[in-house]
């Protein structure tokens, strides 16, 4: 049985974090296959996780960047040092008016935003990641940086019998490296309060120009299924734009495979795809087999699955 490949939909539970919620897929797939994870949940965060399995783990980058979907409840009146409900809390404030937040919801801006990541955050800072800092009581400025923000919606707001405004739910799609906890610690700001992100699910992973590329009904966490639904590159790599796929002619599988010098005559069709885009070979039942790059008038393997 030849090795998989490919990219699993994961449903991650809250209290694991990234990295431990791999184990059972691991454990299902065996010793000796490559697994690892496209963009980190916090650990108090559950949702949709891609997971790439094999040849798919060097596409990394590719499925990282992408836009993501998110619901968040944010919880006025008190903040923590890590801004969600993992950490201790470092101040206290009043709760906002129902009329205040509504104002605040108006003004929020679209596009790209300026941010400051949390300090408790796997950001590199001089050579060691913030979180390091924090936990041994290092003070460090966190740099503002650019990040996307494309949409906002309300989905509850909780109010006491004053009508002050005790937590708000909100549907939230952003680019990559946005943080929703620097959100929350910004529109409670914004409100003239503070808050905390007490719950974090995300929904969706996919460009924004399109359908979600995928849902969080889609994802699994039965390891006995793992197997049967691995996507294939077809069914991967089809739903994201803008990255282009080809197809090998069976007579070329095994020099593609053994990583021979790269010729268009060796596609079935180049079609309308863009030279200065990376293509994706397929052999013909949609299994990924190399990705090409041109440069410099020629074709050279960003690399090969089934080299030997």
């Amino acid at each position: 049985m030849s090795a998989p490949h490919g990219l699993l939909l994961w449903h991650k539970h809250p209290n694991v974090t990234s990295f431990q919620a791999l184990h059972p897929i691991k454990k299902a797939l065996g010793k000796g296959v490559k697994v690892g994870h496209a963009g980190t949940l916090d650990k108090a965060a559950e949702g949709l996780q891609l997971v790439l399995v094999g040849a798919f783990t060097r596409l990394n980058p590719l499925f990282s960047h992408l836009d993501k979907e998110y619901i968040a409840t944010i919880s006025f009146g008190s903040e923590t040092d890590t801004l969600d409900r993992e950490g201790s809390v470092i101040k206290t404030g009043e709760l906002p008016s129902y009329q205040r937040v509504q104002r605040a919801l108006k003004e929020l801006r679209f596009g790209t935003i300026m941010q400051a990541p949390p300090l408790y955050s796997a950001i590199h800072v001089d050579g060691k990641r913030a979180y390091q800092y924090a936990r041994s009581d290092q003070a460090i400025e966190m740099k503002m940086r650019p990040v996307s923000l494309y949409n906002v919606e309300v989905i509850a707001i909780h109010t006491d019998d004053d009508q002050r405004v005790q937590s708000i739910v909100l549907d939230i799609t952003c680019g990559s490296g946005f943080y929703v906890r620097s959100f929350a610690r910004d529109f409670a700001y914004s409100c003239h309060s503070l808050a905390t992100l007490t719950a974090l699910e995300r929904v969706g992973i996919g460009h924004r120009d399109r359908p979600w590329a995928f849902a969080l009904d889609k994802a699994i966490a039965d390891p006995s299924a793992i197997q049967h639904q691995l996507l294939s590159a077809r069914e991967a790599l089809g739903l994201l734009l803008p990255h282009q796929l080809a197809y090998v002619k069976p007579e070329y599988l095994s020099s593609v495979s053994q990583g021979k010098p790269f010729r268009e005559e060796f596609l079935l069709d180049m079609g309308q795809s863009d030279r200065d885009k990376p293509l994706f070979l397929l052999n013909d039942t949609g299994a990924l087999l190399a990705e090409v790059h041109h440069r410099d008038g020629r074709w050279s393997y960003q690399f090969v699955v089934h080299a030997p």
